[in-house]
């Protein structure tokens, strides 16, 4: 999974996207048993860097709204952050990912 990029998609997909929350937690959940069964797999979170896009409103600075990307951090900080603070295009209110979020830190990360 690690050699054909499907992990490192996953997780952009995950924690550096802006698609629907609910493809965001599948993404998470179909991770889980991925990260469960390989070392390598478990190698790529602990050293990927991943810039967020989040969605912003219409304001002064940016008068129709859009998306920001995010300085980059490590992944393992993306995923904290969306199980703490919760998707912020959900407006912090998607439990449904931040279950998924946690499930992987059952994995033994």
């Amino acid at each position: 999974m690690v050699s054909g990029g499907v992990t490192r998609c996953l997780l952009e997909l995950a924690l550096a996207s802006n698609a629907p929350n609910s493809l965001k937690s599948l993404a998470l959940n179909t991770l889980t048993p991925i990260l469960l069964s390989s070392i390598p797999n478990q190698t790529l979170l602990s050293t990927l860097t991943l810039a967020p896009l989040i969605a912003i409103n219409a304001h002064e600075e940016h008068p129709n709204g859009g998306f920001v990307r995010l300085p980059q951090r490590p992944a393992v900080v993306a995923l904290v952050m969306d199980v703490i603070e919760g998707d912020p295009t959900a407006g912090g209110r998607g439990l449904r990912g931040r279950a998924a979020g946690v499930n992987l830190f059952e994995v033994g990360l």
